[in-house]
């Protein structure tokens, strides 16, 4: 006999993916009935707006920027499982991995399955066809003619490409500038996104370091560039037409905005704040960069798992970010030590406090201790080499066996 329990329970765990689902059908469904609209016959007619060797060279070039996606992926996923697995088995100490061996494996299992990547790598294939397609296949031109071919502005424009220039009309020569204007700021911020996304793929494949949140980054970066590129754009439109250097700087601004949004999101906060006279928000925090060997790459590895300062990475466990990232296991356990003792010292004393001695991390403290008299940290030996600092390092001596062994505490597996 059927338990009723049971079966309300899986209509429970059904009921929000038939939701989605019908969202989705009426979604697409509105859009089916617009394009039928609009006259499908116009999605064929772009390939008549170019010389034809150069349409096919265009297509084959917005294919290879999609399909690279799953190739890659593809690739990393049967053939580099085993790479990570070796390489955790040779980093982690003994007792530790047999601990922890059963939820590692499980672990790498789904996240090395084509499974994993399959949401997150189509939404990504599908905003790359959509930026591709825009800058190499969607001509723009003023007005269309017998001669000249491509999306017609002569019609008008959407608010998102025009901002406040809209009220112009399509019959003043300005119209067009400033969506050219516009087209070229959102699609040069779409390219370099992209390219930083091509090389951020590629160091991931080899550093094993390529998961899901790869994908669900480059999205929402992509995304971000684009917009914010556009929306820069608007600073040039009151620049004369006849201006080369509008010409020239903006593609190369857009660029560099979609590489690093970051910093171009700092930089348009300080410029806004200085416009409105506000004061800056001060929060005391040490940031990243302050650990030695950290470069941007490292920063923005780490702040994805939500390590965006010192702080946050010195509750870390390294064999928690070893499984989720692609930075090894070693690495990892000499940057968590590096900002917890930066974190009790202060970045300055870190610094006064590695010079005086050459130990850099806890585990270094705890080995030196152990060559010389077997157990605890000499606190004798730093007061002469730091006098400065012998208070603290007598306090951290007896915090750090206790964080050591939570900081070690080996990995379990959860559903």
């Amino acid at each position: 006999m059927d338990d009723p329990t049971r079966s309300e329970t899986s209509l429970r765990q059904k009921l929000p993916g038939l939701i989605l689902g019908a969202f989705a059908l009426l979604f697409f469904s509105v859009i089916a009935v617009l394009i039928w609209k609009s006259g499908p016959a116009a999605v064929t007619d772009v390939a008549t707006w170019f010389d034809p060797v150069f349409f096919q060279y265009n297509v084959f070039l917005v294919g290879f920027s999609v399909l690279l996606i799953p190739a890659v992926t593809f690739v990393y996923v049967f053939q580099l499982k085993g790479a990570k697995l070796e390489r955790l088995h040779n980093e982690l100490p003994r007792d530790q991995w047999q601990a922890s061996e059963g939820a590692i494996r499980g672990a790498l299992k789904y996240q090395f399955s084509f499974h994993a990547f399959f949401g997150s790598m189509t939404v990504l294939m599908l905003v790359v066809i959509f930026g591709a397609s825009i800058i190499l296949l969607l001509k723009p031109v003023p007005i269309r003619t017998e001669l000249i071919s491509g999306v017609d502005y002569s019609q008008g424009a959407n608010l998102l490409l025009m901002g406040p220039f809209i009220e112009l009309g399509t019959k003043d020569p300005e119209f067009f500038r400033h969506a050219v204007i516009s087209l070229t700021a959102f699609q040069f911020g779409f390219l370099g996104a992209y390219v930083y996304f091509i090389g951020r793929l590629a160091r991931d494949y080899f550093t094993l370091d390529l998961t899901n949140h790869t994908y669900i980054a480059a999205t929402i970066r992509i995304a971000t560039a684009s917009l914010l590129s556009l929306v820069v754009s608007f600073a040039f439109s009151h620049l004369r037409p006849d201006d080369d250097n509008v010409r020239a700087l903006l593609p190369v601004i857009s660029f560099f905005f979609g590489y690093f949004p970051e910093q171009a999101l700092e930089w348009l906060k300080r410029m806004s704040m200085r416009f409105l006279d506000l004061a800056g928000e001060g929060y005391r925090e040490t940031l990243l960069p302050a650990l030695p060997g950290m470069n941007y790459y490292h920063c923005t590895r780490l702040a994805r798992e939500g390590y965006d300062n010192i702080e946050n990475l010195s509750n870390a466990r390294p064999l928690d970010l070893a499984l989720r990232t692609g930075f090894g296991y070693l690495q990892l356990r000499q940057w968590i030590g590096q900002a917890w003792l930066m974190v009790h010292l202060g970045v300055d004393d870190y610094y006064s406090f590695v010079a005086a001695t050459g130990i850099t991390d806890p585990d270094e403290m705890l080995l030196f201790a152990q060559l010389d008299q077997g157990s605890q940290v000499d606190t004798p030996y730093y007061h002469q080499c730091a006098p400065e600092l012998h208070q603290k390092i007598q306090n951290l001596s007896g915090l750090l066996p206790g964080w050591i062994a939570h900081r070690d505490t080996y990995f379990q597996e959860t559903n």
